[in-house]
C-alpha cells in the first residue's frame, strides 16, 4: 500500500504544479526568467509521473514490465540532473536580473549535467547506478551516489550563490530576494539528503513542489510590490518600508529620505513620445541602482517622474556624497548614452527625527526637492 500512498502524494503535487503552470501561461511577454521557471514546473510534473510509475510497477509482473521499469528509472535519473541544472540557471538569472552573466557561465554549469548523462548512459550496460532484477525489482548500484552528488551540487551552488549575493548586496530589496532564493533551495536539498539515506522514503519531489510553490508566491508578491516599468519598489512598498524603518528606534544611524524629480519630463514626452519618456524613467532607475550600489538603501518609484531613496548611513555627510554621485552619474549618462534625450535631476532630502511623523519627513524632503528645482529655473 506504500506505493499507492506515494502515488497519491505525487498526484497532489502534479495538480499544484499544473495550477502554477496555468497561471504562468497567462503572463504577457514571457521573460527568460519565466521561461526557466516554467521549464522547472514542466520537468517536475514529468518526474512526478515517473516517480509514481517507479513505485507502482516495481516488483509487478506483466509483459515487458522489467523493460518498462528500466526505461522509467533511466528517464527519472536523467530528469533529476536536468531539473537541478535548470534550477541553477533560474537562480543565477534571478539573482543577477540579466542573462549576460548566465551566458558567460553556461558552459561551466553544463559540465556536471554532461557527466551525469555519460554516467547514466554507461549504466545501460553496467548496472552500476541501478539495476532491475529478473523479478522486476529495482536495486541501487555501487555508483548511485554519483548522480545524487551531481544533482546535489547544483542545488548547493544555487544556495551558495544566493547567500553570497545576499551578504554582498546593500540594497534592501536585492538582499531580501537573494536570501529568499537561498531558502527556496533548502527543501529539495533536505529531501535529497533524507532520501539518499532512506531509500524507502520519497521526499525529494514533494519538497521540490513546495519550493516551486513558494517561488511562485514570491513572484506574485514581487509583481504586487514592484513598479512594472522600472523594476524598482512601488509606492505601496515604499510606504510599508518607511513605516517599519521609522518604528525601529534602537539604532543610531541616520535615516535620510531623498526625493528625486526628473526635470522637464513632460518636454521629453512631448518632443519624443511616451516611449522615450518610459525609456527616460528606466534610465533614471538604472542611474539610481548604479549610484546606490553597495549602500544600505531602499529604492522606489514614488509616482510619475518622481523617485524616492531611503538611505540608512552612519554619517550625515554620506547623504550629500550620494546626491553628488547621482548628479555625477547623470552627467556621465548624458555624455555617453545614445538616446535622443538627456536627463536632469532635482534632488532634495530630509532626515528622520525621532518622534516625528512620516508625513512631515516626506513633506520636508519634497519641499527641499522643489527648492532645488526652482533654483534651476
Amino acid at each position: 500500500m506504500e506505493e499507492f500512498l506515494y502515488a497519491q502524494i505525487n498526484i497532489v503535487g502534479f495538480i499544484i504544479l499544473a495550477i502554477l503552470l496555468t497561471n504562468q501561461k497567462k503572463s504577457v511577454g514571457i521573460t527568460i526568467q519565466q521561461e526557466l521557471f516554467n521549464t522547472l514546473i514542466i520537468a517536475a510534473m514529468y518526474i512526478l509521473v515517473l516517480d509514481s510509475g517507479m513505485w507502482l510497477i516495481d516488483g509487478k509482473t506483466f509483459s515487458f514490465a522489467r523493460e518498462l521499469n528500466f526505461l522509467i528509472s533511466t528517464a527519472y535519473y536523467f530528469l533529476c540532473g536536468f531539473i537541478s541544472f535548470i534550477w541553477l540557471l533560474y537562480s543565477d538569472c534571478k539573482l543577477n536580473n540579466t542573462i549576460r552573466h548566465l551566458r558567460n557561465r553556461l558552459l561551466v554549469y553544463f559540465v556536471p549535467l554532461l557527466i551525469d548523462i555519460v554516467v547514466i548512459a554507461y549504466n545501460l550496460g553496467s548496472g552500476l547506478i541501478f539495476s532491475i532484477d529478473a523479478h522486476n525489482v529495482y536495486h541501487r548500484g555501487e555508483w548511485v551516489i554519483i548522480p545524487v552528488i551531481l544533482s546535489f551540487s547544483y542545488l548547493i551552488c544555487s544556495f551558495v550563490l544566493s547567500v553570497h549575493k545576499g551578504y554582498s548586496s546593500k540594497i534592501a530589496g536585492d538582499k531580501r530576494q537573494a536570501y529568499l532564493m537561498a531558502f527556496f533551495a533548502l527543501p529539495p536539498v533536505i529531501g535529497i539528503m533524507v532520501q539518499s539515506i532512506f531509500s524507502e522514503v520519497s521526499l525529494i519531489w514533494i519538497s521540490t513542489v513546495i519550493s516551486l510553490l513558494m517561488i511562485f508566491v514570491n513572484i506574485q508578491n514581487q509583481q504586487i510590490n514592484t513598479d512594472s516599468l522600472t523594476g524598482l519598489n512601488n509606492r505601496l512598498q515604499f510606504d510599508k518600508y518607511l513605516y517599519f524603518k521609522t518604528r525601529d528606534t534602537d539604532y543610531k544611524d541616520v535615516i535620510a529620505l531623498i526625493m528625486i524629480d526628473v526635470d522637464k519630463f513632460k518636454q521629453i514626452n512631448d518632443s519624443y513620445g511616451h516611449l522615450a519618456g518610459d525609456k527616460a524613467l528606466i534610465c533614471v532607475a538604472d542611474i539610481l541602482k548604479k549610484s546606490c550600489k553597495n549602500k544600505n538603501v531602499f529604492l522606489s518609484r514614488y509616482g510619475g517622474d518622481e523617485f524616492a531613496v531611503v538611505y540608512q548611513t552612519r554619517q550625515l555627510s554620506n547623504v550629500q556624497k550620494l546626491i553628488e554621485l547621482l548628479h555625477q552619474n547623470t552627467h556621465t549618462f548624458n555624455r555617453t548614452n545614445s538616446e535622443v534625450f538627456s536627463v536632469s535631476l532635482s534632488i532634495g532630502y530630509a532626515v528622520w527625527e525621532r518622534n516625528s511623523s512620516i508625513d512631515r519627513l516626506i513633506a520636508q524632503a519634497d519641499h527641499n526637492m522643489y527648492q532645488a528645482k526652482r533654483r534651476k529655473a
